[in-house]
C-alpha cells in the first residue's frame, strides 16, 4: 500500500504514518519505504502519483494524507490511463466537498474535526 503523507515535521502527520505502519505490520503485510510519499498540496500529489504508476511493481492501493492529494493522484493516476477502482483503490481522510466532486467519488475518512474541538473544550472548562 502506498501511502501519500504530510510533512513529518507536524505531528499529527507523524503519528498518522505510525499508524499506518503498524497496521501493515498487524495485517503481516511487506513495508515498502519508497511507498511512503511525502507531499504537501495537490500538485505534490499529482507528481507522487506519475512517480508510483512508473513503478514496475507499483501499488494497487493508495491511502492520501487528504482529500485534495488524494483528487491529485487520482489524476494523476487517470492520465496514466489506470482505472479506479478497478486498477488502484484510493482513500484518504478529511471528507470535505473535494471528495464528492470527483470522478469515481473518493471513499475518504470523517475525521469530525469540528466535534472534538467542542468536546476538548467543554473538558477544558470543566478543568478551569
Amino acid at each position: 500500500m502506498a501511502y501519500l503523507s504530510a510533512p513529518q515535521t507536524m505531528q499529527i502527520a507523524q503519528k498518522r504514518q505510525m499508524g499506518g505502519i503498524r497496521a501493515l505490520k498487524d495485517a503481516r503485510l511487506p513495508r515498502d519505504e519508497e511507498l511512503i510519499i511525502q507531499c504537501d498540496n495537490q500538485a505534490d500529489a499529482m507528481i507522487g502519483g506519475e512517480q508510483l504508476m512508473r513503478r514496475v511493481n507499483c501499488s494497487d492501493r493508495i491511502f492520501a494524507r487528504n482529500d485534495l492529494t488524494a483528487a491529485g493522484v487520482m489524476y494523476a493516476i487517470k492520465h496514466r490511463r489506470f482505472k479506479i477502482p478497478g486498477d488502484v483503490a484510493i482513500s484518504s481522510f478529511t471528507n470535505d466537498l473535494v471528495s464528492t466532486l470527483t470522478d469515481p467519488t473518493l471513499i475518504t475518512v470523517e475525521q469530525h474535526g469540528d466535534k472534538v474541538g467542542e468536546i476538548a473544550t467543554d473538558l477544558l472548562w470543566r478543568r478551569i
